[in-house]
C-alpha cells in the first residue's frame, strides 16, 4: 500500500519463484515477517537464500533495494548493509536491552521516531534524492 500512494507499481515476489524474474523489476522492497521463522538470527536463513544472490547483482546495477523490519535483518545478514567490499558482514543485530546508568529500563522491541540529518549528498540513496543536504528525516526505529 505504502508503494502503491508514492506512485510506484508494486509486484509481489514470493521467495519460491524463479530468480531470473526479478530481472523485471526497477528496485525491491523487502518487507517484514519472520522469514524461516528465524531460528537461528534473525533473516540469516532468507540471506543464503538464491533470491539474495540475485538481488545483490541488481542492487551491483544500481537498482534500489529497501528493507522493512525483518526484511532490514535480512539485508544486514546478507552483506548488502552497511555495503562493505565483497558483502562482508559488518553489523550483528543482537538482543533488543536498554541500560540507562547501570540500570535495566527495557528489554525487547522498541520503536520510537527519530529525527537524521542528511549529512551525505541526497543523490546517493535512491530514497533520499530528492531531500536536501543538511534536511532532518523524521523515521520511525
Amino acid at each position: 500500500m505504502a508503494c502503491k500512494r508514492v506512485g510506484l507499481n508494486p509486484v509481489e515476489f514470493l521467495w519460491n519463484e524463479p530468480t531470473e524474474k526479478l530481472l523485471e523489476f526497477d528496485g525491491f522492497v523487502i518487507v517484514g515477517g519472520f522469514a524461516y521463522e528465524d531460528r537461528s538470527r534473525a533473516g540469516v536463513i532468507a540471506a543464503l537464500d538464491p533470491i539474495m544472490k540475485q538481488i545483490k547483482i541488481e542492487a551491483e546495477k544500481g537498482k534500489p533495494v529497501l528493507g522493512i523490519c525483518n526484511g532490514a535483518q535480512v539485508l544486514v545478514e546478507s552483506g548488502l548493509v552497511p555495503g562493505l567490499d565483497n558483502y562482508r558482514l559488518g553489523v550483528a543485530l543482537t538482543d533488543n536491552k536498554r541500560v540507562k546508568g547501570g540500570h535495566l529500563v527495557g528489554v525487547g522491541y522498541y520503536n520510537t521516531w527519530a529525527n537524521i540529518q542528511m549529512s551525505v549528498p541526497p543523490y546517493r540513496c535512491a530514497f533520499t534524492r530528492y531531500q536536501k543536504t543538511g534536511e532532518f528525516l523524521n523515521i520511525p526505529l
